[in-house]
């Protein structure tokens, strides 16, 4: 995998570990629900792995909240602009299993954060808050500046100051493998802001993205004419803007 980033000119930088963090994920028909099983944890990163790395954006997956210590999130957000998929930040382990645990370094760690991406029952627990809205206003306070959440089969909500954004789910054909599927999200979701979209145009991309995948086994291996042509072929492009409200 990893020499196919290096084929399209992408620097590859290994750090090694004494283990690789390893999951054995367990769905639901219908892949509505996931136990996660832990085989393996790696080491965690640190300052002396980012010391010379310069970016415009750093996106962030860690698999465990110690995977990327908070003082490297602030020296990073002090680089570039820091996205975070919280994920990881939320996860504790017990027998084996993981489950949604309490972040003590949460409202302290999200100040340095500008994008940041949960899913809706992350979000829920992060905020306590039963409703998107009122969920992504109080991480919003936090200082992030978007705030990404996907919901599935209901889309994605996404805040940008008062502004917040629905973004209709796009279908996949035929489900093959959802694992991932929120690290391609937001792999799109960076690459079209990058690129100048707009955040509804880039939520819709993003989508698409994730849909594509899930309809095959392993990680999206397409380019960006193929999901132009998906989006095309559905109508979606028509719908690019989404819908969106302003809070009062």
């Amino acid at each position: 995998m990893l020499s196919i980033l290096s084929k399209n000119g992408i620097k590859v930088t290994n750090n090694l570990s004494k283990l690789t963090t390893t999951f054995e994920n367990i769905y639901s028909e219908g892949f509505k629900d996931r136990t996660q099983r832990v085989l393996n944890v790696a080491d965690s990163f640190g300052m002396e792995d980012i010391e010379n790395i310069n970016a415009k954006m750093f996106h962030l997956g860690p698999l465990f909240r110690n995977d990327i210590p908070k003082d490297v999130i602030l020296h990073l957000s002090k680089v570039g602009r820091v996205s975070l998929d919280v994920q990881g930040c939320l996860r504790e382990m017990k027998n084996g299993v993981i489950q949604l645990a309490e972040w003590a370094e949460q409202d302290e760690v999200l100040s340095y954060v500008t994008i940041l991406k949960a899913d809706e029952r992350e979000a829920f627990f992060m905020t306590k808050e039963e409703d998107l809205s009122k969920a992504t206003e109080k991480l919003s306070n936090l200082g992030v500046k978007e705030i990404i959440i996907t919901c599935g089969e209901k889309g994605s909500v996404i805040r940008s100051g008062s502004a917040l954004y629905h973004i209709p789910a796009i279908t996949p054909k035929k489900f093959g493998d959802v694992t991932g599927a929120g690290d391609t999200y937001m792999a799109g979701y960076l690459f079209s802001r990058l690129g100048g979209k707009k955040i509804p145009g880039a939520g819709t991309f993003a989508a698409a993205v994730a849909s594509l995948k899930i309809e095959n086994l392993g990680p999206f291996s397409g380019n960006k004419k193929d999901v132009g042509d998906f989006l095309r072929r559905g109508g979606f492009l028509r719908k690019e803007e989404g819908s969106h409200s302003e809070d009062k």
